[in-house]
Protein backbone atom coordinates (compact mmCIF):
# COMPACT_ATOMS: atom_id res chain seq x y z
CA UNK A 1 0.00 0.00 0.00
CA UNK A 2 1.67 3.40 -1.11
CA UNK A 3 0.81 6.51 0.43
CA UNK A 4 1.84 10.10 -0.97
CA UNK A 5 4.69 11.96 1.16
CA UNK A 6 4.03 15.08 2.84
CA UNK A 7 7.31 17.98 2.33
CA UNK A 8 7.25 17.68 6.06
CA UNK A 9 8.26 13.94 6.61
CA UNK A 10 10.27 13.65 3.70
CA UNK A 11 13.36 15.95 5.00
CA UNK A 12 16.75 14.47 3.82
CA UNK A 13 18.82 14.03 6.98
CA UNK A 14 22.65 14.13 6.44
CA UNK A 15 24.06 10.63 6.62
CA UNK A 16 27.53 9.50 6.57
CA UNK A 17 28.98 6.49 4.44
CA UNK A 18 32.19 5.69 5.47
CA UNK A 19 34.57 8.25 4.78
CA UNK A 20 31.36 9.85 2.87
CA UNK A 21 28.54 11.96 3.56
CA UNK A 22 25.57 12.54 2.24
CA UNK A 23 23.38 15.95 2.10
CA UNK A 24 20.71 17.99 0.48
CA UNK A 25 22.54 20.66 -2.10
CA UNK A 26 20.94 24.09 -2.27
CA UNK A 27 21.40 26.57 -5.13
CA UNK A 28 24.54 27.74 -3.50
CA UNK A 29 26.17 24.29 -4.61
CA UNK A 30 25.65 25.30 -7.99
CA UNK A 31 29.17 26.05 -9.44
CA UNK A 32 30.37 22.85 -7.68
CA UNK A 33 27.62 20.87 -8.88
CA UNK A 34 28.23 21.92 -12.57
CA UNK A 35 32.16 21.19 -11.92
CA UNK A 36 30.86 17.45 -10.93
CA UNK A 37 28.34 17.27 -14.50
CA UNK A 38 31.69 18.28 -16.54
CA UNK A 39 33.59 15.61 -15.17
CA UNK A 40 31.07 13.16 -15.33
CA UNK A 41 30.46 14.59 -18.89
CA UNK A 42 30.52 10.02 -20.08
CA UNK A 43 26.98 10.44 -18.62
CA UNK A 44 25.35 12.79 -21.24
CA UNK A 45 27.70 11.79 -24.08
CA UNK A 46 25.81 8.06 -23.26
CA UNK A 47 22.47 9.41 -22.18
CA UNK A 48 21.66 12.75 -24.44
CA UNK A 49 24.66 12.10 -26.92
CA UNK A 50 26.52 15.62 -26.15
CA UNK A 51 28.66 17.05 -23.81
CA UNK A 52 26.80 18.66 -20.51
CA UNK A 53 26.21 22.25 -21.33
CA UNK A 54 27.90 25.59 -18.94
CA UNK A 55 24.69 26.11 -17.72
CA UNK A 56 23.71 22.62 -17.17
CA UNK A 57 23.31 22.27 -12.96
CA UNK A 58 21.57 25.47 -13.45
CA UNK A 59 19.26 24.37 -15.98
CA UNK A 60 18.30 21.07 -14.47
CA UNK A 61 17.59 22.51 -10.80
CA UNK A 62 13.96 22.80 -10.78
CA UNK A 63 12.88 20.92 -13.34
CA UNK A 64 10.36 17.96 -12.48
CA UNK A 65 7.99 15.73 -14.06
CA UNK A 66 4.66 18.04 -15.80
CA UNK A 67 2.33 18.47 -12.55
CA UNK A 68 5.12 17.34 -10.22
CA UNK A 69 5.48 20.44 -7.36
CA UNK A 70 9.37 21.57 -7.27
CA UNK A 71 9.37 20.38 -3.85
CA UNK A 72 8.94 16.88 -4.38
CA UNK A 73 12.50 17.28 -6.30
CA UNK A 74 15.92 16.48 -3.71
CA UNK A 75 19.09 16.95 -5.01
CA UNK A 76 21.80 15.13 -2.92
CA UNK A 77 25.11 15.53 -3.06
CA UNK A 78 27.94 13.53 -1.58
CA UNK A 79 30.96 14.62 -0.16
CA UNK A 80 34.64 13.32 -0.13
CA UNK A 81 35.01 16.29 1.12
CA UNK A 82 34.22 17.79 -1.76
CA UNK A 83 31.17 16.92 -4.10
CA UNK A 84 32.15 13.21 -5.93
CA UNK A 85 28.39 12.61 -6.59
CA UNK A 86 24.73 13.64 -7.02
CA UNK A 87 21.74 11.43 -6.74
CA UNK A 88 18.37 13.43 -7.93
CA UNK A 89 14.74 12.25 -6.31
CA UNK A 90 11.64 12.83 -7.38
CA UNK A 91 8.92 11.79 -4.71
CA UNK A 92 5.31 10.54 -5.48
CA UNK A 93 6.02 10.48 -9.29
CA UNK A 94 5.11 8.82 -11.48
CA UNK A 95 2.34 7.53 -8.58
CA UNK A 96 2.20 8.20 -4.82
CA UNK A 97 4.73 5.54 -3.24
CA UNK A 98 6.96 5.59 -5.93
CA UNK A 99 10.06 7.75 -5.88
CA UNK A 100 11.94 8.43 -9.03
CA UNK A 101 15.94 8.28 -9.00
CA UNK A 102 16.32 10.54 -12.06
CA UNK A 103 20.08 10.80 -12.03
CA UNK A 104 22.92 9.33 -9.95
CA UNK A 105 26.28 10.47 -11.13
CA UNK A 106 29.29 9.82 -9.41
CA UNK A 107 32.85 11.57 -10.52
CA UNK A 108 35.02 9.21 -12.39
CA UNK A 109 37.50 8.99 -9.89
CA UNK A 110 35.11 8.22 -7.40
CA UNK A 111 34.03 4.79 -9.48
CA UNK A 112 33.80 1.25 -8.57
CA UNK A 113 34.43 1.86 -4.85
CA UNK A 114 30.72 0.60 -3.98
CA UNK A 115 29.67 4.70 -3.46
CA UNK A 116 27.08 4.08 -6.01
CA UNK A 117 25.16 1.25 -3.98
CA UNK A 118 25.86 2.95 -0.39
CA UNK A 119 24.35 5.77 -2.19
CA UNK A 120 21.11 3.88 -3.38
CA UNK A 121 21.06 2.15 -0.10
CA UNK A 122 21.11 5.47 1.91
CA UNK A 123 18.18 6.90 -0.61
CA UNK A 124 16.04 3.82 -0.16
CA UNK A 125 16.51 3.90 4.11
CA UNK A 126 15.55 7.15 3.86
CA UNK A 127 12.60 6.45 1.08
CA UNK A 128 11.10 3.66 3.46
CA UNK A 129 11.05 6.16 6.43
CA UNK A 130 9.03 8.12 4.38
CA UNK A 131 6.24 5.74 3.05
CA UNK A 132 7.41 5.49 -0.06
CA UNK A 133 6.93 1.52 -1.08
CA UNK A 134 9.16 1.47 -4.80
CA UNK A 135 12.21 2.83 -6.08
CA UNK A 136 12.29 3.38 -9.76
CA UNK A 137 15.34 4.57 -12.54
CA UNK A 138 14.61 4.86 -16.38
CA UNK A 139 18.18 3.40 -17.90
CA UNK A 140 18.85 4.41 -21.48
CA UNK A 141 19.27 1.16 -23.21
CA UNK A 142 22.76 2.20 -24.36
CA UNK A 143 23.97 2.50 -21.01
CA UNK A 144 24.76 -1.65 -20.32
CA UNK A 145 27.45 -0.71 -17.00
CA UNK A 146 24.22 1.33 -15.87
CA UNK A 147 21.50 -1.19 -16.34
CA UNK A 148 23.60 -3.87 -14.85
CA UNK A 149 24.38 -2.06 -11.34
CA UNK A 150 20.81 -1.01 -11.44
CA UNK A 151 19.60 -5.09 -12.07
CA UNK A 152 22.49 -5.75 -9.06
CA UNK A 153 20.45 -3.87 -6.67
CA UNK A 154 17.18 -5.52 -7.20
CA UNK A 155 15.81 -3.30 -9.95
CA UNK A 156 13.63 -5.74 -12.25
CA UNK A 157 11.78 -4.13 -15.87
CA UNK A 158 8.49 -2.47 -15.93
CA UNK A 159 5.77 -1.78 -18.61
CA UNK A 160 5.33 1.64 -18.77
CA UNK A 161 3.44 3.94 -21.01
CA UNK A 162 5.38 5.26 -24.32
CA UNK A 163 5.01 8.50 -23.25
CA UNK A 164 6.22 8.47 -20.01
CA UNK A 165 9.77 7.37 -21.42
CA UNK A 166 9.74 10.06 -24.03
CA UNK A 167 12.33 12.22 -22.45
CA UNK A 168 14.80 9.04 -21.61
CA UNK A 169 14.48 7.63 -24.95
CA UNK A 170 14.59 4.77 -25.52
CA UNK A 171 15.07 3.51 -22.14
CA UNK A 172 14.20 0.74 -20.01
CA UNK A 173 12.23 1.56 -16.54
CA UNK A 174 13.12 -0.37 -13.49
CA UNK A 175 11.74 -0.84 -10.46
CA UNK A 176 12.04 -2.48 -6.43
CA UNK A 177 10.03 -2.48 -3.19
CA UNK A 178 11.90 -0.27 -0.71
CA UNK A 179 14.12 -1.95 1.67
CA UNK A 180 14.43 -1.72 5.20
CA UNK A 181 17.14 0.44 7.00
CA UNK A 182 20.35 -2.41 6.57
CA UNK A 183 22.58 -0.21 8.88
CA UNK A 184 24.97 0.41 6.08
CA UNK A 185 24.99 3.95 6.65
CA UNK A 186 24.70 6.04 9.82
CA UNK A 187 23.03 9.76 9.99
CA UNK A 188 25.45 12.45 11.00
Amino acid sequence: MSRRSSDASTQFVETTLGNERLRELTASDLDALQSLLERGSDYFLIHEDRPPTATEARDDWDVVPSGTPRSHKHVIGLFGPELVGVVEVVRDWPRPGTWIIGLLLLDPAARRRGLGARTVSAIDAWAARSGADRLRIAVVRANSGGLKFWQALGFTQVEVHPDAMRTHSPAIALERPVQSDRGSHRRA
